[in-house]
């Protein structure tokens, strides 16, 4: 009887790991690929087909998006669509200016821990409103400010580059995407954890939105 009991104890915990901590069904680097030929689909106007009455159906047992992205709420970025994908493929995270803070941490530490999603992907684009709303500076609502205050260190590296003014913007905005994703691996120690591991990854790209490429950033 005591022996059954430890059996039904294990079988128990072992669920619970599993409801915990989802699987990691790519590597990072496969994962961005998908990402990149995905984009390689969309600018070439090459799409997969897509049945979507089949997907809502699948998806509705279930989620397993396979990589995350987090990007500005711009309506000019549309991640399912530049990266050709379809329901429940990518988990999508947006707030003005890409930004890191402990509710969009938050978001990517569950899609990694429990949807097994390997690969993260900061994405930002070029014309950012909120970039540009940081270097103008100027009187915000309180919670827009808070947005531009993660966003300023990032100004400031840019400044301190002395690039030329008509390279200033897009430099701000490159150097915020390597700051948020230097502010998700500080902050999070679990994310910390499995980058250290090799288990996932975090990537920054940034979006062209006039001509619809996106432009990953090397290490």
């Amino acid at each position: 009887m005591k022996k059954y009991s430890i059996l039904v104890l294990f079988f128990f915990l072992c669920i619970q790991l599993n409801a915990q901590h989802g699987e990691f069904t790519f590597k990072p680097e496969e994962a961005r690929q998908k990402l990149i030929e995905g984009n390689q689909r969309f600018l070439s106007s090459a799409p997969i087909e897509k049945d979507f009455n089949f997907e809502l159906k699948d998806a509705a047992n279930g989620q397993h998006p396979y990589a995350t992205i987090l990007t500005c709420s711009d309506s000019r970025v549309p991640p399912e669509i530049i990266f050709d994908e379809s329901i429940g493929k990518l988990f999508i995270i947006r707030v003005a200016g890409n930004i890191i803070d402990p509710v969009t941490l938050g978001s990517i530490e569950y899609a990694v821990e429990h949807l097994g999603c390997s690969y993260v992907l900061v994405l930002g684009h070029n014309h950012c409103g909120a970039v540009k709303a940081t270097i103008s500076g100027g009187d915000f609502s309180p919670s827009i400010t808070e947005i531009a205050k993660l966003i300023t260190p990032a100004v400031k590296k840019a400044e301190e580059s002395n690039p030329r003014k008509e390279d200033f913007v897009d430099l701000a905005i490159k150097e915020n995407v390597l700051l948020q994703i230097k502010y998700a691996s500080e902050m999070s120690e679990s994310l910390a954890h499995l980058i250290k591991e090799g288990k996932i990854e975090i990537g920054g790209a940034i979006y062209n939105i006039s001509t619809g490429e996106i432009d990953f950033i090397e290490k």
